[in-house]
C-alpha cells in the first residue's frame, strides 16, 4: 500500500465550547429515587396499600381527601398489567416498562372520578426479599388525587321540549354541583334511554355525551344532546307471515292493547312470547310510524314483526328393556302448526 501522506490539524488557541447542559431523565427508564416535585414532597403523608410483594399504593392518610379508594384500588387491580402478568418473576426493567403503563392507567382513573389535578408518581427499586438474603424489584406508585372537580352546566338538548320534560328529567339524576363521574354520566344516560321508552318516545336519540373541563373553576360543562322525536301510542301489529301466524294472532298475545301508550319493555316482551312458542328460529319488531304526534297529542305506531320459521316437525323413538314392563318401544310425531296458529298434532 502507498504511504499516507502527513496529515495534521492545528490545535486552535481561541476555542470556546458551550457549557454542558443537564439532561432530564429518561421516562423510559428506571427511576431509581424519587425525583423532586415542585410543591411539594408526595411521599409525607401518605400511607400504603400494599397490593402484592411487588406492588404498593400510597394514598393521603387522611380518608377524606379520597374517599373513592376502596372502589378505586379494586378497579386499578382489575385494569394493571404488573397484575395481569403478574411480577414475581419479572426483572426490574420489566417492571418498569409496566409501571409506565400502569401510571398512565392511574391517571385515567383518577380523571374518571373526577380528579383532574391529581398527581401520580412511580418509584421502581429493590428491596430485600422475605429470606433477608436476596432482592426483588418493588414498584411503589404515590397519589395525591387533588380537588374533585364537579359538574358545572348541564345541556341535554331537546329534552325539555318533550310533553313530559320534567319527569324525564328527573330520570336523569345528575345536577349542576354533584362530584364530577364518568360512571354516574352512563349509569343515568341509560336511566334517561329507559325513561324515554317507557314513557312512549319510541324513536328517541341520545348523543354520546361530552364534558368540557374548566380547571380554573374545577368544573366540568356535561352537554349530550336528547331528541325525544314525540310520545306514540301502540296501533296494529303485522306479520310477515300472515298466513303462518297472522298479525291479529300476534295481537292476542301482546300484553297491550290498540291505544295504549307505547313501552318498549312491552315490545320487547311480544318478541319473547312469539319466540316461547318454539314456531320461529329469529323474530325481530320494529316500530313504524303511522300517524305523527300532533302537539301533546301522541301519534300512533304500528310495529311489524318479521318472522323465520322454525323446523316444525319432529320425530323421536326410544327403546329400553325394565324388569317388570319387559322390553318397551315407543315413537312419536309430532307437528306444532299443523292448525295455524299454534295448533299442534
Amino acid at each position: 500500500m502507498a504511504e499516507l501522506p502527513d496529515m495534521g490539524i492545528e490545535w486552535p488557541d481561541t476555542l470556546e465550547l458551550p457549557p454542558l447542559e443537564r439532561l432530564e431523565p429518561d421516562e423510559d427508564s428506571a427511576q431509581f429515587a424519587a425525583p423532586e416535585l415542585e410543591g411539594e414532597d408526595l411521599a409525607a403523608g401518605l400511607v400504603e396499600e400494599r397490593l402484592s410483594d411487588q406492588l404498593v399504593l400510597a394514598f393521603p392518610a387522611d380518608e377524606t381527601a379520597f374517599p373513592l379508594r376502596q372502589e378505586f384500588i379494586e378497579r386499578y387491580k382489575a385494569l394493571s398489567t404488573i397484575e395481569e402478568y403478574g411480577s414475581k418473576d419479572a426483572n426490574i426493567a420489566q417492571l418498569a416498562a409496566r409501571a409506565k403503563k400502569d401510571t398512565e392507567l392511574l391517571d385515567q382513573i383518577l380523571r374518571n372520578y373526577g380528579y383532574y389535578d391529581s398527581q401520580v408518581q412511580r418509584t421502581v427499586s429493590t428491596v430485600p426479599a422475605a429470606d433477608g438474603e436476596a432482592t426483588r424489584p418493588q414498584v411503589r406508585f404515590d397519589i395525591v388525587p387533588g380537588p374533585r372537580y364537579r359538574f358545572g352546566s348541564i345541556d341535554l338538548g331537546q329534552l325539555a321540549s318533550a310533553p313530559d320534560g320534567d319527569y324525564l328529567r328527573s330520570a336523569f339524576e345528575i345536577r349542576s354541583g354533584d362530584p364530577l363521574s364518568n360512571d354516574a354520566i352512563v349509569d343515568e344516560q341509560f336511566d334517561l334511554d329507559t325513561a324515554l321508552g317507557e314513557a312512549g318516545y319510541a324513536f328517541a336519540e341520545i348523543d354520546s355525551p361530552s364534558l368540557l373541563i374548566d380547571h380554573e373553576e374545577s368544573i366540568g360543562d356535561l352537554s349530550m344532546a336528547v331528541r325525544p322525536m314525540g310520545k306514540y301510542r301502540f296501533g296494529a301489529v303485522t306479520s310477515s307471515e300472515p298466513d303462518f301466524l297472522s298479525g291479529r294472532h300476534l295481537a292476542d298475545i301482546a300484553r297491550f292493547d290498540p291505544g295504549d301508550i307505547y313501552q318498549r319493555s312491552l315490545q320487547l316482551d311480544l318478541r319473547r312470547a312469539i319466540t316461547a312458542t318454539g314456531l320461529v328460529s329469529s323474530v325481530t319488531v320494529t316500530p313504524r310510524e303511522v300517524e305523527a304526534p300532533s302537539g301533546n297529542e301522541p301519534g300512533v305506531v304500528d310495529l311489524d314483526v318479521s318472522l323465520r320459521k322454525a323446523r316444525l316437525r319432529t320425530i323421536a323413538g326410544a327403546i329400553g328393556y325394565g324388569s317388570e314392563d319387559g322390553i318397551r318401544l315407543e315413537a312419536s310425531w309430532e307437528h306444532r302448526n299443523l292448525f295455524p296458529p299454534e295448533g299442534a298434532l
